[in-house]
């Protein structure tokens, strides 16, 4: 018989049995839980340190300091202006932020820096990673120094990721803005071609739009400004639209310039070469085309591609014929040739650029495409889109005239395909037209080049052949 001594000890034998399992039990999973604990902190810190961060590494160029680096500087003489084009580009693997910063050699509250573009954000701007679209974007700086001394501005990028604020060191300045006031008519510069063509007060330009379209009957001096899509950072461009003459407004944009040889009676004779001015651009340079053709009918590219520069070095034979010609008239005249200056060419490539052109309302623009090769020679060819800010039209119904119709076919520079260029077909219908780059079609060359900002005209108002500019 159990007594109740032996009953209460078996229950308390059996409670501390059960209290050291609840205290292994514990135990055991305070240990499982540390070590899950430690090894995902472990996991953690391993993967963060496994994380590579890629570098964000931008640039910055100018034209007349082509070679990139992280800051530019640019001397600005005592009392006067300087207007540079700046571009910025990534040239890293992953999007960035950026803000544009710049700094001065010394304190002078004289000097002020700033974009011409005011739609740009100031705060910050973003890029694609190298290789994209938009991956390099040039932006007009001004540099007004008021001061009674010379400075030295460096300008500077400061970058960052997308989703951070870019906060600018303590010695860096944001850039404002500042407007580029063009005076070519201001006291010194009464003589120059452009300061002629502008008029006193701008007074020969016309600033409403003009109509694209087949009976458009715009005539005279047009501007494009204010949209950077439009021209370079919106900055003013003055153009000539429409035929030679008209009740209202007789264009004045006949230059004479250099010389060509010819026959006369058996005697070799020098022929002035007759320009039209195609326009002021950008940064007052002078963009002027041969009145003339300087050749007869040639084939656009004996390799049956649109390039005007090709991938295997072999240059369409327009290239090379406009730069023979350049060579023989111009280039080889030292005093001549210093007057004009080396120029970005576009040979615009983009396939889609026909969604622009070939329609009834077209969009022209003087900004070179992303999809362009940029040419960089002191003569080129004429733009499509140049020849509708002209007055060509692409349609086969066409009643507006432009003074670039002289009544020959001529090749521009752009690409309608891969395998097609732009033309101009002349006689009563100023159509624009593309054709096939191959032996069965061919146009003739009027050669394009752009004069410097700062020559002088010597004689003449202009008007007519007989009274052209007279370059000095």
């Amino acid at each position: 018989m159990v007594t109740i001594k032996e009953i209460l000890f078996k229950k308390h034998f059996i409670r501390e049995i059960l209290m050291l399992f609840f205290i292994v039990l514990s135990l055991l999973f305070i240990s499982i839980y540390t070590s899950f604990a430690i090894f995902e902190n472990s996991y953690e810190k391993s993967s963060v340190a496994s994380i590579v961060v890629p570098d964000i590494n931008l640039t910055l160029s100018t034209s007349t300091s082509p070679a990139e680096s992280l800051t530019k500087n640019i001397v600005v003489l005592a009392g006067e202006k300087s207007f540079i084009d700046l571009t910025v580009s990534n040239i890293s693997n992953i999007d960035a932020k950026y803000k544009l910063y710049y700094t001065i050699s010394e304190t002078n509250d004289g000097v002020t820096v700033g974009v011409t573009n005011t739609s740009l954000n100031l705060e910050s701007s973003t890029l694609n990673s190298v290789g994209n679209n938009n991956s390099k974007k040039t932006i007009r700086i001004g540099i007004n120094n008021t001061s009674t001394s010379d400075v030295t501005v460096t300008l500077g990028v400061q970058s960052g990721f997308i989703r951070n604020e870019i906060v600018l060191n303590s010695d860096r300045n944001q850039l404002g803005s500042i407007e580029e006031v063009i005076e070519p008519c201001e006291v010194g510069n009464e003589n120059t071609l452009a300061c002629k063509i502008l008029g006193s007060n701008y007074a020969n330009v016309i600033t409403t739009k003009p109509t694209y379209s087949s009976t458009s009957t715009d005539r005279g001096l047009y501007v494009q400004q204010g949209d950077i899509t439009k021209s370079i950072n919106g900055v003013p461009t003055y153009y000539f639209r429409g035929s030679t003459s008209n009740d209202s407004y007789n264009m004045n944009n006949y230059v004479s310039f250099g010389t060509y040889k010819t026959v006369d009676g058996g005697n070799t004779v020098d022929e002035p070469i007759i320009w039209r001015v195609v326009r002021i651009n950008e940064d007052r340079t002078i963009k002027l085309i041969t009145e003339n053709p300087i050749s007869d009918y040639v084939i656009w590219n004996s390799l049956n591609t649109s390039n005007y520069v090709n991938n295997n070095n072999t240059d369409s034979e327009v290239k090379s014929g406009v730069e023979s010609w350049y060579n023989s008239n111009i280039g080889n005249n030292a005093e001549i040739d210093n007057k004009v200056v080396t120029s970005t060419f576009c040979n615009d490539i983009d396939t889609n650029i026909g969604e622009r052109l070939l329609n009834n309302t077209p969009t022209p623009t003087f900004v070179c495409s992303e999809n362009s090769i940029m040419v960089n020679k002191k003569v080129g060819l004429i733009t499509a889109d140049e020849l509708v800010y002209a007055g060509g039209y692409m349609s086969t119904v066409q009643d507006n005239t432009t003074y670039l119709n002289n009544g020959v076919d001529f090749w521009t520079m752009t690409a309608q395909s891969n395998t097609s260029i732009f033309r101009f077909h002349s006689g009563d219908s100023n159509l624009i037209d593309y054709q096939t780059a191959n032996a069965n079609n061919m146009g003739k060359i009027r050669a394009v080049i752009n004069l410097k900002s700062d020559v002088n005209v010597s004689d003449g108002d202009g008007l007519t052949k007989s009274t052209a500019y007279i370059i000095q």
